[in-house]
């Protein structure tokens, strides 16, 4: 697995930060006797399959990088499971280069 398998995983990206800006309300940790850290850089949204979690887990821990997983529980129809990390996907740090003023920040979508 590589960079651009991780990003064929995750469907939405935010900064961590803008998540948390009223603390880590509607988000749950995986363990339940788990703490949400609030120190993470980025969060991941992987879906509702456990076998996404265990490749992102997978590929971030084959390259040095730590990560937490949580569940959104901010929606009504699921609750996603959302991978916390430092590592920005390549992916992102190309659209922000290339991004046009007033354009959404997230890949593929506008």
């Amino acid at each position: 697995m590589d960079a651009a398998d991780f990003g064929q995983l995750w469907t939405e990206h935010d900064r961590w930060a803008d998540c948390r800006s009223a603390g880590s309300a509607g988000f749950e940790p995986v363990t339940p006797d788990g703490e949400i850290s609030l120190g993470w850089a980025h969060a991941y949204w992987v879906g509702d399959e456990w076998a996404s979690v265990m490749l992102a887990r997978g590929y971030l821990a084959s390259i040095g990088e730590s990560c937490q997983v949580v569940v959104d529980l901010r929606t009504d129809t699921y609750s996603p499971y959302v991978i916390l990390t430092e590592y920005e996907d390549p992916v992102l740090h190309h659209a922000a280069l290339t991004r046009q003023p007033g354009q959404p920040g997230q890949p593929g979508q506008g």
